[in-house]
Parts: structure tokens; sequence; C-alpha cells
């Protein structure tokens, strides 16, 4: 095949190092198999630490269940995408349908092993697809918060000539003395946009108060000071 000696980092959850052979023995006539087996739920959380090319899981374990094992699985960051294809020697199809619903790629018998290294390299490349398509959806999210991030900002100015270049500026000053700081990079996203936001609530200030020209009386002050408290109010339903 055309990915003969190709490197397959294998985590198999499975109680029988005979079923483990035999899967194993079957994959290495195609790949370069790296395994590690597990068979418990706190086994499963420790290896999802590390990256794996698909994830093999015989249905009936006497200690993680498959439905559970493909929930931590899907809960993991590191293994988001990652083919999660269920093995059994005896199942009911209604059992294999339901497990497929709730996020399993597919379904193998035991006495079916020869067709696994097609179906784990099938799996594998609609793997990518999906990872390929989730990471240009985040672009395009992050895209459309900045652009949303940067109209508000726009608006306020309009709304407050005092405000025009201000949130910009503090922008810019934030991310500069986060180098100083050595904040990390990963970092560098959230505290800009939160720069940016600092003064938007300034927007359920009354005109009254937001541009008057002359000092600002004590309860004028007041009303002023709550523009954070505006602004988590708008913004504390945003997921981002």
């Amino acid at each position: 095949m055309k990915n003969a000696g190709e490197l397959l980092r294998v985590l198999l959850i499975d109680d029988s190092l005979e079923d483990v052979e035999l899967v194993t023995r079957e994959l290495g006539a195609t790949y370069k198999v790296v395994w590690e087996r597990v068979e418990t739920e706190a086994s499963l959380i420790v290896s999802l630490e590390d990256a794996w090319d698909v994830v093999l899981c015989d249905y009936k374990t006497p200690y993680l269940s498959a439905e559970r094992a493909l929930a931590l699985i899907r809960d993991s960051n590191t293994c988001f995408g990652v083919p999660f294809i269920a093995i059994s020697g005896m199942i009911d199809e209604l059992v294999a349908i339901d497990l497929l619903r709730k996020g399993a790629n597919d379904f193998i018998s035991k006495d079916k092993l020869q067709r696994l290294s097609l179906t784990v390299e099938r799996e594998r490349m609609q793997s990518r697809e999906r990872i390929g398509l989730r990471l240009k959806t985040e672009a395009r999210i992050k895209e459309s918060y900045d652009a949303t991030l940067e109209a508000w900002g726009k608006a306020l100015e309009l709304r407050d000539i005092h405000t025009k270049g201000h949130t910009v500026r503090v922008a810019d000053l934030s991310l500069r003395l986060a180098l100083y700081m050595n904040v990390s990079h990963d970092q560098f996203i959230n505290l800009y946009r939160g720069a940016y936001l600092h003064d938007i609530g300034k927007m359920g200030i009354p005109d009254a108060v937001l541009l008057k020209q002359d000092i600002l009386t004590p309860e004028e002050m007041g009303i002023m000071k709550m523009h954070p408290v505006i602004a988590h109010d708008m913004l504390k339903n945003i997921p981002f």
C-alpha cells in the first residue's frame, strides 16, 4: 500500500493482550506501529496528554465502557478529530449505530480485522480534512471578532470626540507593556481585545454626562464611573 512504513501512533483501549497483538499485527503489515494500551478511565486520561493518530477501542472492557472512553476523547483538546474506531467480537447492530451517532468513526468486527488498515487510512484522511476545516472556521471567527471590536471602537469615537484615537493607543501601549513584562504571546490576543474594549461601557453613558464640557459634578462622576459595569453587562454573554 502507498503508506507502507508510515509511522502510526495507536492508542488501544483493551483489556486483552491477545486482542492487542492481533490488532497491532494487522496494522503492522501497513504501518510502523507505535502503540499504548489502557484499560481504565484514569490511564486513558493520562494517555490523552499525548498525541495519537487513531484510537481503537474494544467495545466491551470490564473497567471502561466504549461510550465513556469516546466522551473523554471528544472532550480532549489534544485528541480533537482523532479517529475513534470501536472493535468487537459480537454486538447488536442498534448498539453500534448508537455509538456511531455519539461520535465514533467506525465499528469493526474482530472477524473482519483485515479491513482495519483501510479503515484507519480512510478515517485519518477525513480527520485531516475536518481539522483543516476547523482551523479555517476558527480563523474566520477570529477575523469577525476583531472586525466587530474595531467597529465598536470606531462607534465610540464617533460618539465621544475625546475618545478619538484613545482606544488604539491604549491597546498599543498594553501590548508594549506586555512585551516588557514577558507576557506569553498566546495571551496577546486576549490582552489586545480587552484593551480595545476597556471604554466600551461609555456607550451607555448619557450624552449630558459623556459630552459635558465643564467639570463633572460628584453625581455625574458617579455615573461616569459606572462605564466598566455597563461594559461588563454588555459583554458578559459573549463567549470570546
